[in-house]
């Protein structure tokens, strides 16, 4: 028996439709309105927030005119049977999508699901068109505005997972068995599915690369150490794979390898300076360095080497400076001629880690460098070719102090 509706039970209804309706949307549209920038690019674009939004509003305001000019119960005429069943259903089921939507738009705020949602988009990117688009930059947009710990911490997990994806080598760090059986599985399948359309041509990572570069560095807020101590994991992660397949495909220096090479220059020079004191964090990045050893390379990082150790030097970190130095002695012992990626780049940091005035450091390189080293012709030529190079550079100071090398000869 469905009750009857009345003229005081139908203004009852309508004072909580329009209460609900103020207070769930009208909290959820100002969220949005103070929300970041980027959320909002990504809420009105991606997920069409707005117009879910004036669509339910829309919904609303027809329940209350089929209401007030089809139904309109009164008090000598109060509705009852079918009409009084409709007019609940219509009142009850408006205020159930009120609370719904409110809900939707609370969830698309949170952070978490928002980033998780934009990794899963630039899949599909790559599925359907084979390259990302705007959702990655969206993605790189919300960890530039994040704070830096946690909030930039969420952002480079998901890119992180995002780069894996491309390489075809997802981490499954679950302990259960059976779990990981069935992921690894649903991988093998979701893999196979992606190379039926994108086979990765060392290229795909570019824009993800040099995110992270973006996020850490260029934000609103710089990343924290621990932030740059999980890029610098996933970056050595990144290049062994990387350089794997590289080499499969008959080249070991990609452009995505190249590009890595590049950026991680650029934040472990950052991190010096940022945090001088943090030698875990410097090793991390190092050690990327040390694994680009094959003979192009070697020729490649010399001055991504040189620049590293001349920093590390300013920074109060001599002990990264010797390292960075004895990556730099050709493994080989072939003979330097001074030029870049020959020689050019070591006795520049040679002239520094001598100048800085430490006995210990002139040490090291008399008795632990030199009788390492072989030129061509001779010394005196290999400093007049690293001179030039280093003005050419304009890298001045070290042009200086290898003019004043010329005199003492590193003895």
């Amino acid at each position: 028996m469905v009750p009857p509706l009345t003229e005081q039970w139908a203004a009852t209804y309508f004072e909580v439709l329009a209460g609900v309706l103020i207070f769930a949307l009208g909290i959820a549209a100002l969220i949005l309105q103070i929300a970041l920038p980027s959320y909002l690019h990504t809420l009105a674009k991606r997920r069409r927030v707005w117009l879910i939004y004036s669509s339910v509003v829309l919904f609303v305001f027809l329940v209350s005119a089929f209401f007030l000019w089809l139904l309109h119960p009164t008090a000598e005429a109060p509705l009852t049977g079918v009409a009084a069943l409709l007019a609940h259903l219509l009142v009850t089921g408006a205020l159930a999508i009120i609370v719904l939507a409110s809900l939707v738009f609370m969830r698309q705020v949170n952070r978490t699901v928002l980033v998780s949602r934009l990794k899963h988009e630039c899949r599909r990117d790559l599925f359907s068109k084979r390259r990302f688009d705007d959702t990655l930059t969206t993605l790189i947009d919300i960890g530039q505005q994040s704070h830096a710990g946690y909030e930039t911490g969420t952002v480079i997990d998901e890119m992180a997972a995002l780069a894996r994806f491309v390489l075809g080598v997802e981490r499954n760090t679950s302990t259960c068995l059976i779990y990981r059986r069935a992921m690894n599985m649903i991988h093998a399948i979701r893999q196979w599915l992606l190379r039926l359309r994108f086979r990765y041509d060392g290229t795909t990572l570019e824009p993800i690369i040099t995110g992270f570069e973006a996020v850490l560095l260029w934000g609103n807020e710089v990343g924290s150490p621990e932030n740059f101590k999980a890029v610098a994991e996933e970056f050595k992660f990144l290049f062994r794979h990387a350089k794997e397949q590289g080499k499969a495909q008959g080249s070991g220096s990609s452009h995505d390898v190249l590009q890595l090479l590049r950026v991680a220059e650029t934040l472990i020079v950052n991190a010096l300076r940022m945090f001088p004191g943090d030698a875990q964090l410097h090793s991390i990045y190092f050690d990327l360095f040390e694994a680009a050893d094959d003979a192009i390379l070697a020729r490649i990082r010399a001055p991504y080497l040189y620049r590293i150790g001349v920093v590390a030097l300013a920074a109060g970190s001599p002990r990264l400076c010797i390292r960075a130095l004895n990556t730099l002695l050709p493994a080989d012992g072939s003979a330097l001629t001074g030029e870049e990626g020959s020689g050019a780049e070591l006795l520049g940091l040679m002239a520094h880690l001598w100048s800085c005035g430490d006995s210990g450091g002139k040490l090291f390189i008399r008795q632990r460098v030199m009788p390492l080293l072989e030129f061509s012709p001779d010394l005196d030529w290999c400093l007049e070719r690293a001179i030039e190079y280093h003005l050419a550079v304009n890298n001045l100071d070290t042009a200086g102090l290898l003019i004043a090398a010329q005199a003492h000869r590193f003895q």
